[in-house]
């Protein structure tokens, strides 16, 4: 699919073995809702490697991310804020992955979008939801590491709306189909924002202010989440025969101990051709940085704040790749969309 010609996305033959071997049944009949996000393409991408698979896809309108003549693609034009669109979108004993969020609209519209999405589902007696939420919605708990029992405290806006929408699904499902919520950290790879700015900065010129934040942040948890994991998760829980795959699930990286800013901050550097400081490093005390990220508003002020996706590798799924590997694989995709390594000296 020419949507996917791009270096980088989604290795097939690295998901099949160990989603194959996961499942116990695929469907016959996947809807997905944010198909051309980021962790949409990466799915789709995947999906597209199964036989027998037909994929419906609600989308705004015919948009060149793909086309009808990709094989097991049907293309549903809707939208979650007018459910009169929705009745072609779903089928008995389907599948539902719901990836949308509706940038630039209220929090009311994107809890009546999942509503109209839930109302969908009872009506046309899908089998299985796999709502795609984010570990975020912990807000400023002071649990250290959070999991799936984790009271939820929302910090901001995204935080409540993301996290009401979990609510309202699981009050939905009742008695109607079964629910899966997964809750990611910070998904990074190819083609998607997180470490972006870090490589723009990394592959610019100013040298003294990229060491003073080096300094700064040194081993500060990063949380990220690779997407092939966050993909091959999603798979999992869509196992419709296992019923011990409902409830909530954190997929994080965070177990890793690369999963931080200055050792990041080294693979990114190696990667991209930037030699390291000249000056030696000088930490700066550990109290500063939360102080700075609670007068700059964040939820989350501690900085070494871990996700514990122990659950998740409970029920089953399992890793084959590693984190330094999708590292390496998002830095190759940076490095081929343009960015000049600068290897100025400090």
């Amino acid at each position: 699919m020419g949507a996917f010609d791009n270096a980088g996305i989604l290795s097939i033959k690295t998901l099949s073995s160990q989603v194959h071997a996961s499942m116990s049944k695929t469907p016959s009949c996947i809807a997905i809702t944010g198909a051309t996000s980021f962790i949409g393409q990466h799915l789709i991408r995947y999906l597209s490697s199964l036989q027998e698979i037909e994929m419906r896809l609600l989308i705004h309108s015919r948009q060149p991310y793909y086309s009808e003549r990709d094989s097991g693609l049907t293309l549903i034009q809707g939208d979650l804020l007018k459910p009169e669109t929705l009745s072609g979108f779903l089928a008995p004993d389907c599948l539902v992955i719901h990836l949308a969020y509706l940038n630039g609209v209220s929090d009311g519209g994107n809890l009546e979008a999942a509503a109209n999405l839930a109302e969908a589902c009872i009506e046309a007696h899908v089998k299985k939801l796999v709502h795609c939420s984010t570990a975020v919605v912990a807000g400023k708990t002071s649990d250290n590491p959070v999991t799936e029992e984790t009271t939820c405290e929302p910090g901001n806006l995204y935080e409540f709306t993301k996290y009401r929408m979990e609510l309202l699904f699981a009050q939905k499902a009742k008695d109607h189909f079964d629910l899966a919520i997964l809750r990611p950290t910070a998904v990074f790879g190819p083609g998607g924002k997180n470490l972006l700015k870090l490589s723009d900065d990394l592959t610019s010129s100013n040298r003294i202010l990229n060491y003073l934040k080096s300094c700064l942040f040194d081993h500060r948890c990063m949380n990220l989440v690779s997407v092939t994991h966050v993909v091959k998760a999603l798979v999992f829980l869509a196992a419709v025969e296992a019923k011990q795959n409902s409830g909530i699930f954190i997929v994080s990286d965070d177990e890793q101990p690369l999963n931080n800013y200055r050792d990041i901050e080294k693979c990114l550097m190696q990667a991209f051709g930037v030699p390291d400081y000249r000056l030696p490093r000088v930490p700066f005390p550990q109290f500063l940085l939360p102080v700075l990220l609670k007068l700059a508003g964040r939820s989350n002020t501690r900085p070494f704040r871990t996700y514990c996706a122990d659950k998740l590798r409970k029920a089953g799924l399992q890793y084959t790749d590693s984190f330094e590997t999708d590292l390496t694989s998002f830095a190759d995709w940076y490095k081929k969309r343009g960015k000049d390594s600068v290897t100025g000296k400090l």
